[in-house]
């Protein structure tokens, strides 16, 4: 069976990540041909293609996508975007991370270096866990979701789907964040987080509503 090619959709920082990741993944299992780059915005060269020039020059069945975007949104829409034409997402778990057999991960999820994954987590489909995040059994991690550095959460907490977690946030266990949150940098989760809310602080605070849908503005 041939190799497939694997296209990072954001030429970014996280691609950048990606990237790396994606190839000490290939240097321990041989996974992918080759690796490039997609953005729509980047100059294009060897390396970066545009979204429109993979469609003509890469066959859905021969290569599978990462979406490599922060925010949780766009994660959604172009996930959305790329499986309509019939590309597959790729998942990239770190080399040294060992996962209990009773994890489920989705297509297109990410575990970054130093992440600790514990028995019984789920995690839905197009969701990035970045680098040192703890999750705790029993916890569940919706879709198109983006975990910063550092984040914990804890047993029995269920996240919903397109949230965002800030670096170091915790999560207090047996906690429910609604759909659509943000959770700022830092922040100590110790009550439920309804659908929109943007919370900061210790313990955590209701600020604002996530009207747009939008972290980065």
């Amino acid at each position: 069976m041939s190799k497939k090619r694997l296209g990072i959709y954001g030429a970014g920082g996280l691609g950048r990540e990606s990237y790396f990741l994606a190839e000490r993944i290939n240097a321990v299992s041989n996974h992918w041909s080759d690796i490039f780059f997609i953005d729509d915005f980047a100059q294009q060269d060897g390396l970066i293609l545009s979204w429109d020039k993979v469609k003509i020059c890469s066959n859905p069945d021969e290569t599978e996508l990462f979406i490599a975007c922060g925010e949780p949104i766009l994660r959604h829409r172009l996930a959305k975007k790329v499986t309509a034409e019939g590309y597959a997402l790729a998942a990239l778990v770190s080399p040294n991370i060992q996962l209990p057999n009773d994890v489920q991960i989705g297509n297109g999820v990410a575990l970054f270096d130093g992440c600790i994954v514990m028995p019984n987590v789920r995690i839905g489909e197009n969701t990035c866990v970045a680098s040192g995040c703890i999750l705790s059994h029993d916890s569940k991690i919706g879709m198109d979701c983006y975990l910063s550095p550092g984040c914990v959460v804890c047993g029995h907490v269920s996240i919903d789907d397109c949230s965002f977690l800030g670096a170091g946030c915790t999560i207090r266990n047996n906690l429910v964040i609604g759909p659509n949150t943000i959770i700022g940098v830092g922040a100590a989760v110790v009550k439920d987080v309804k659908k929109q809310e943007v919370v900061v602080g210790v313990p955590a605070r209701f600020v604002r509503w996530n009207k747009n849908g939008r972290v980065f503005m």
